[in-house]
């Protein structure tokens, strides 16, 4: 990870704090930012360490990995809070519009999470892999740092940077919550002879109509529907590893079982899944863009000399 890139991610968390606090001050959001400096006291470990292995104890691909993972968890909170601070603007919701379009692909939400949980064993595997996954990035930028070039954590933290805006940014437009806040769980339930716990896709059209209220950043829930941002990571961390033979096909593994996951254990719709992908590789080849601006070695000012040809 070059100077320039952790200056340039280090701008980006420095603009969305002042983004965050400005656009808190302005509406008088109830934020406990207490929380948001815990968080910012923790990654001064990682910073500490990742200078010492910059000046110290030169070691790029680990000086990469703990400034990647300071990077990740400041950058997480503050999206966040832009993500609730967006609400009272957000436009109208799309989630029945998205069912449709699942019904459309020949796929009816409630009756492929009721087949998926007929079977016990599925639904705790399905369970474990999708909290699992929440942390595929940070896995993947660690097996980077173990065997693989630094620029590819650069790459990682940049593609994540523009996945997040664009997905926070489409949502704040069109929002939606998932396939869990359309259908009739209860109903769902009692197919299924169990209860099934509504307390959060409730929270979040309620939110939808009041706003965030107090804002605690180490427990906010998620609210994003579509595109699916937990598909964005797992397509992120898997695209990554490309060039890790082994860790690869492990991770392909993986991510195939946390992809369908995320409809069943997430409550996203299917659409939400394929939106993810799409977003993700428009986010990816962003972020090699811009990693190609950043790495540019400008020419040098000093004059070139010319050395004439030898004449035989």
């Amino acid at each position: 990870m070059t100077p320039r890139v952790r200056f340039f991610l280090a701008g980006i968390l420095l603009l969305l704090f002042c983004v965050d606090f400005a656009w808190a001050t302005a509406v008088h959001a109830n934020v406990d930012y207490g929380k948001l400096l815990r968080i910012a006291l923790f990654s001064l470990v990682p910073v500490s360490v990742g200078i010492v292995y910059s000046t110290v104890r030169p070691d790029e691909r680990v000086a990469s990995v703990m400034f990647a993972v300071a990077f990740l968890l400041l950058f997480a909170p503050l999206c966040t809070l832009i993500n609730y601070l967006a609400i009272p603007i957000a436009g109208p919701r799309i989630d029945h519009v998205l069912a449709s379009y699942d019904r459309a692909l020949g796929i009816n939400w409630a009756d492929f999470v009721t087949g998926v949980a007929r079977y016990p064993l599925a639904i705790d595997l399905l369970g474990a892999v999708y909290k699992v996954s929440a942390f595929q990035v940070a896995v993947a930028i660690a097996l980077l740092g173990y065997r693989s070039d630094a620029r590819d954590i650069s790459l990682v933290c940049i593609a994540t940077v523009v996945c997040a805006w664009t997905t926070i940014a489409f949502w704040t437009a069109l929002p939606s919550f998932g396939a869990y806040t359309v259908y009739d769980l209860t109903a769902i339930g009692r197919r299924l002879g169990v209860t099934i716990d509504r307390s959060y896709p409730d929270f979040l059209v309620w939110v939808l109509a009041h706003g965030p209220g107090r804002i605690d950043l180490l427990s906010a829930k998620g609210l994003i529907g579509f595109p699916s941002f937990h598909t964005e990571e797992v397509i992120i961390a898997w695209w990554a590893l490309r060039k890790q033979r082994v860790p690869f096909i492990l991770i392909s593994i993986f991510s195939l079982v946390a992809l369908v996951s995320v409809p069943v254990q997430g409550g996203h719709h299917i659409v939400d899944v394929i939106g993810g992908f799409a977003f993700a590789a428009i986010g990816i080849w962003v972020a090699s863009r811009i990693l190609q601006l950043l790495d540019y070695k400008f020419p040098s000012r000093e004059k070139a000399v010319l050395v004439p040809n030898a004449i035989d």
